[in-house]
């Protein structure tokens, strides 16, 4: 797999350095933040980025504010939502309900393996099908 430019927001750090780390060892170029304002910031300068893992509770920005802030300026642009609580993949659900093509989620705690294969079957979706958050 070739190399992909990839961004992890999480507020929790453990995660967002596990993450990053797990990236990191695929071969993947990471750029991490802890916070929505920073990944806007990141995101501008480094874009475009294969994809983008966003914790679905974030302080400073709902994490659906960010994802699509962040496809104004690269349309086309993968999102993986992470949570570790129920309500937040429930949340999600209704999400998807409204717009199916918002389909990539996992749930924490989640291993190094299924975030990977994840990340697999993102990579190779196909560019066009990728909608709004």
């Amino acid at each position: 797999m070739a190399v992909k430019t990839m961004m992890v927001v999480d507020e929790d750090r453990a995660v967002l350095s596990l993450v990053s780390v797990v990236l990191e060892k695929l071969g993947h170029a990471v750029f991490a933040s802890g916070n929505a304002d920073e990944a806007l910031a990141l995101f501008e300068v480094n874009r475009p980025l294969e994809l983008a893992i966003l914790d679905l509770r974030l302080q400073s920005m709902d994490s659906l504010a960010l994802a699509a802030a962040m496809r104004i300026n690269q349309p086309g642009l993968k999102i993986l939502f992470v949570s570790g609580r129920i309500s937040d993949a429930s949340a999600l659900l209704v999400q998807r309900q409204s717009r199916p093509k918002c389909r990539f989620f996992l749930h924490k705690p989640f291993l190094p393996r299924q975030l990977s294969e994840t990340i697999a079957i993102m990579i190779h979706a196909d560019n066009h099908k990728t909608a709004d958050p």
